[in-house]
């Protein structure tokens, strides 16, 4: 095209014009995103910020998403917080779309500790023996609708730091190795026993067993907002 004079947005905007969509989607190289956000768990009042950046012709669009609901002012590749509070605590995921198609960032999850509940960790960390786990937030059981989100979270301290293996009925489940697991839209085949077993190289425990109950509504409309059914997230 180049020895024709003839540029990639020239020739964009002259399929735009004629509105030759499928022209239009081979000539438009796929969303690639590049930087993925990551899970953080920082002090309130500390500056946050969450980024994703992707790759694509001719322009791309962001929007931010806490759960399933979009974050107002969320529509940049950086979602800052110029001083994070509780309430801006949960799981995040970046939406980025152009004219043609769309991808979803991972996800992303961001723990926001107070002052006195910090000091109380720390304090307990401090004290804790090796060989020894202490898990202080256990999963808790749930009632859900079919295409609901899932979201069960374990929390719990060791010497060495513990890692998570998430565990239905009898089975580890995959991408069940951080301690939240996620199921954006939940179907009748999530309902059972879950459980988070915490381990290092030196003790094993395991948390709550807990109940999820999903219940099948007939022609009910799935959620709108499209997104992997599974994902794990940082520790």
């Amino acid at each position: 095209m180049g020895e024709r004079g003839c540029t990639v947005s020239e020739l964009t905007e002259l399929l735009q014009s004629l509105q030759h969509t499928e022209a239009l989607q081979l000539l438009n190289p796929t969303i690639k995103i590049v930087v993925e956000p990551e899970s953080q768990a920082v002090f309130s009042g500390q500056m946050v910020k969450l980024s994703c950046w992707a790759t694509g012709y001719p322009l791309l669009y962001y929007q931010w998403f806490k759960e399933k609901k979009m974050v107002p002012n969320g529509n940049s590749p950086e979602l800052i917080f110029s001083q994070v509070t509780a309430e801006d605590a949960g799981l995040y995921i970046c939406r980025v779309n152009s004219d043609f198609s769309y991808e979803f960032s991972q996800w992303a999850q961001l723990d926001v500790c107070d002052s006195q509940r910090d000091s109380d960790v720390q304090g307990s960390y401090l004290e804790l023996p090796e060989k020894k786990i202490h898990i202080y937030l256990h999963p808790q059981s749930q009632n859900l609708t079919v295409g609901q989100m899932l979201i069960l979270q374990c929390e719990a301290m060791g010497n060495p730091p513990p890692q998570y293996q998430w565990c239905k009925e009898e089975f580890p489940l995959p991408n069940g190795e951080e301690k939240a697991y996620v199921v954006s839209c939940v179907d009748i085949e999530h309902q059972g026993t879950y459980w988070c077993r915490v381990y290092n190289n030196q003790e094993n425990e395991e948390s709550r067993k807990v109940k999820v109950t999903i219940e099948e509504l007939n022609d009910l409309a799935r959620p709108d907002l499209e997104q992997p059914t599974e994902r794990q997230f940082g520790k």
